[in-house]
């Protein structure tokens, strides 16, 4: 071998070490960057866990509203409209902020590329 090819020999295989050592602590890509996932648990699941913790959710305000229009009714005929109608609009904006949750829910079980079609 010439000197000046062992050289260039020696620099690459020190330029390659060099590049397994920092690249060994670089931290691994999960699969879900292509848009392809491995995982046998796929959106079916997810979503299905989605309308899970909704349905648990909307158990729970329905019977918060019972029991605040039971509430309402035991107060007096002056207070008890206002009341219902004050009810009425809290339920309504917590159901809406469920129904908002469960659709941000089952749109991240979704793995879409980042590529574009155009």
């Amino acid at each position: 071998m010439h000197p000046a090819r062992a050289s260039r020999l020696s620099i690459l295989g020190a330029l390659a070490l060099l590049i397994v050592a920092v690249s060994m602590g670089c931290t691994m890509v999960g699969d879900h960057l292509t848009g392809i996932s491995l995982e046998k648990a796929g959106p079916s699941s997810c979503i299905k866990s989605c309308s899970g913790s909704f349905s648990d959710q909307v158990q729970a305000e329905a019977d918060a509203h019972k029991n605040a229009m039971e509430s309402c009714a035991a107060l007096p005929e002056g207070e008890h409209a206002a009341c219902a109608q004050a009810e009425a609009a809290r339920h309504q904006a917590v159901m809406h902020q469920i129904s908002s949750g469960r659709q941000e829910c089952m749109n991240g079980c979704h793995r879409q590329g980042g590529g574009s079609a155009g």
